[in-house]
């Protein structure tokens, strides 16, 4: 038991943020009135004061670290419950199943959905936001006041292709959305109504987009606007289906896996730099992407985690990254606290960082016969290393298993920071040296289709991918138990090795 509190009392930072996380996660599940937890965290508070006229040194500690716990856990909860206030309008509730006209503006970009365009809009004189599933065409933008009329529904969850029900309901709610304008026509009514800057990113990533479906005959121009620009817009049913079946549909959603693979890239090509100019490049190179493709609150989210990969890996200080990661998913959490149990991007690129970070250099060891020419190992590794630290995530939100995903994503990972190296070359030339740019696009028009037909090739072979309808939220958090006890054994084993 003293051994307990010693931990409690020497670790309060990461307890203090894993309390203010598990007050959102409880809260995310059960509705707890805000009464109880303001009386907790008085309690807390009284709890606090008692520890300063308490004789014993070890006791007004241990009352301290416990108290503070306290108190983190239920502002976390009451953050969630008060963020939670946003519920539908009941204004709105009435008019389910009736067409109705919004006027409003377009809160952000546009995303096609082969046979409909989605927009988000704020519905006037409310608070609540609406998604919009209206016509291809006309065409509309960001910051376009439009009026749109359609059929007000309520979302519903829905079971998808692979026999497992996708919350929706909850994957809209993350983004307070509790309503759909279902086939909708717009009319537009003026432009140029939203902010400026994001306005400007929007139209340069559109230009690179226009530039791409330029150079590049489909499929190629929609991986590469997928690679190179996280562009939403279907690559296909059928594609798309091919490469979540090898598991690599990961490379056309932008991460902090992704981006991590954009700094890396700067970091190597100026690695004949001092470290800290190359690192320098790395984290710049963050910064342009993530501007160039919109600086959307998924990007900056991926953007601050391949940060923290970049740091971790550039100056080997694990323990002071542990502290920045916590810090930021705590910060991103308090923003929005539905992201904890509600976003699976989140989700992924939190455990992807973690797997980056602590993981994949307890692989290179084990890989000393795979070359390190063109950082192949190094990919090898993280490959490992992310896939298997998801693996329970997906099982339990996805419900399949790829079995070709680890050779799928070890042969095409590798090549994937000199596509968009030579697709970003490429888009660039296309602004105003046309010729010059086809040569480049030709060579990663080669690329592209490489990983196209890998992907097809192994989707084709039999028993490419495994449904597992029913993998139970105890299988989930055991999964993840297990990965932390080997993990702090092959820590232990790994000190007591250079002890000796």
């Amino acid at each position: 038991m003293e051994k307990v509190f010693s931990i409690i009392v020497t670790k309060q930072f990461y307890i203090s943020c894993l309390a203010f996380l598990g007050g959102v996660f409880l809260a995310s599940f059960v509705s707890i009135p805000l009464s109880i937890l303001l009386f907790m965290s008085f309690l807390g508070v009284c709890l606090f004061a008692s520890a300063f006229v308490t004789p014993d040194e070890y006791i007004k500690k241990i009352s301290i670290a416990i108290s503070f716990f306290i108190i983190v856990f239920s502002l976390g909860a009451i953050r969630f419950e008060l963020h939670g206030d946003s519920s539908p309008d009941q204004v709105f509730a009435s008019k389910v199943g009736q067409q109705i006209t919004l006027e409003s503006e377009i809160l952000g970009e546009p995303i096609n959905k082969g046979s409909y365009t989605q927009y988000v809009v704020l519905a006037p004189n409310s608070n609540e936001k609406v998604l919009v599933r209206g016509e291809n065409y006309p065409k509309f933008k960001y910051g376009d006041r439009v009026s749109f009329t359609g059929k007000l529904q309520a979302p519903t969850n829905f079971e998808t292709e692979k026999g497992k029900e996708f919350d929706y309901v909850s994957h809209l709610r993350k983004d307070d959305i509790h309503y759909i304008l279902s086939f909708a026509r717009g009319t537009l009514v003026s432009e140029g109504n939203g902010n400026i800057i994001t306005s400007m990113l929007l139209t340069l990533k559109q230009s690179f987009v226009r530039n791409v479906n330029t150079l590049f005959p489909e499929p190629s121009s929609s991986l590469m606007a997928g690679v190179l620009l996280g562009v939403q817009d279907s690559l296909g049913t059928e594609l798309e289906d091919v490469f979540r079946d090898t598991g690599i549909i990961h490379i056309v959603v932008l991460s902090g896996y992704n981006i991590t693979i954009v700094s890396e890239s700067l970091v190597k090509l100026f690695s004949f730099l001092p470290k800290n100019l190359a690192l320098g490049s790395g984290a710049f190179g963050i910064i342009l992407f993530s501007l160039m493709v919109g600086a959307t609150p998924s990007v900056l989210r991926a953007s601050l985690m391949a940060l923290l990969v970049l740091l971790a890996r550039g100056t080997g200080r694990t323990y002071a990254i542990a502290r920045a990661l916590l810090i930021a998913a705590v910060v991103m959490v308090f923003w929005n606290p539905n992201i904890l149990v509600f976003d699976s991007s989140f989700q992924l690129s939190f455990l992807s960082t973690i797997a980056l970070i602590w993981i994949s250099p307890l692989f290179l060891p084990l890989l000393k016969r795979v070359p390190e020419k063109f950082g192949f190992r190094e990919v090898v590794a993280s490959t490992l290393a992310t896939q298997l630290f998801v693996l329970p995530l997906l099982l339990y939100t996805m419900g399949q298993i790829s079995l070709f995903g680890l050779p799928v994503n070890v042969l095409i990972l590798w090549i994937i920071p000199t596509i968009m190296l030579l697709g970003f070359i490429a888009t660039i030339l296309q602004f105003g040296f046309h010729i010059l740019a086809i040569p480049v696009a030709y060579c990663t028009y080669i690329l592209l289709m490489y990983v196209i037909q890998t992907a097809k090739l192994f989707a084709s072979l039999p028993f490419a991918t495994i449904q597992i309808p029913y993998f139970s939220a105890f299988l989930f958090w055991s999964s993840y138990a297990l990965y932390g006890y080997l993990f702090w054994r092959f820590r232990k084993s790994a000190k007591l090795h250079q002890e000796k």
